[in-house]
């Protein structure tokens, strides 16, 4: 036969949740006869893409410069690399070149070199452009 799709209606995604689902099908020609059980399974998956962040009015000081950074996001994540990464000093732009981006599935540690933070000021570190992530995402700090 010509496959079929399946189609869920907002209603049973949310009934379903989050998670693995299976889906199970026959196939019944016109002489009556039915065929053995057949199945898919998928992930439905309505999280979006997020990590622990400070706030504006939580900003953490510190005296040296900060080289790590640890990323811990809401579910796990593929490819998230320097890529993802802008970092600002008072607004401007900060070269990135020499991080190091480590870790896997939620768990991530960004490696800066301590040049990059060097200067006093207010830092914000935007991640942004994972599958999954609507929109992006920031970590401040001020170096004092």
């Amino acid at each position: 036969g010509v496959a079929q799709p399946v189609v869920l209606t907002v209603a049973e995604v949310t009934t379903l949740g989050n998670g693995s689902v299976t889906v199970t099908a026959t196939q019944t020609d016109s002489a009556g006869h039915v065929s053995g059980n057949s199945s898919i399974i998928f992930t439905i998956d309505t999280l979006v893409v997020s990590f622990g962040t400070s706030s504006p009015s939580t900003i953490p000081n510190f005296r040296i410069p900060v080289t790590r950074i640890p990323i811990v996001f809401t579910e796990p994540v593929t490819g998230f690399s320097v890529s993802n990464l802008s970092l600002y000093l008072n607004g401007r732009l900060v070269s990135l070149r020499g991080t190091i981006v480590t870790g896997s599935g939620a768990n991530y540690v960004i490696q800066l070199r301590s040049l990059a933070t060097n200067l006093k000021g207010s830092y914000r570190l935007d991640v942004s452009g994972l599958s999954g992530m609507t929109r992006i995402y920031s970590y401040y700090f001020n170096r004092i």
